[in-house]
């Protein structure tokens, strides 16, 4: 039971990443008024298998893609965080 939980934590989480990158990387955009040539999505590499332990190196990956400030990484991160956070406590609720 346990693997399967796990599994579509994953499976979950993968959603999440698509949806919050783009999210982070529009954010970046305005609030660190990235110019438009530099707003690529190409660095954008998302593991095709989201490896839990992982997330927060692949998040730093994505932040530094950006050029965006400490402050502005402290925000997002936050943001990445409690996404995860709440995505957990919907499966927790499932079982």
């Amino acid at each position: 039971m346990r693997h399967v939980v796990r599994a579509v934590f994953v499976k979950l989480c993968e959603h999440l990443l698509d949806d919050l990158l783009v999210r982070i990387i529009l954010h970046a955009h305005f609030l660190a008024d990235i110019p438009n040539e530099r707003l690529n999505f190409g660095f954008v590499q998302r593991p095709a298998l989201v490896n839990i332990d992982g997330l927060e190196d692949f998040f730093a990956d994505v932040v530094e893609g950006l050029f965006i400030t400490e402050d502005h990484r402290q925000c997002f991160q936050s943001t990445f965080k409690l996404s995860l956070f709440v995505c957990h406590n919907l499966i927790i609720q499932f079982l």
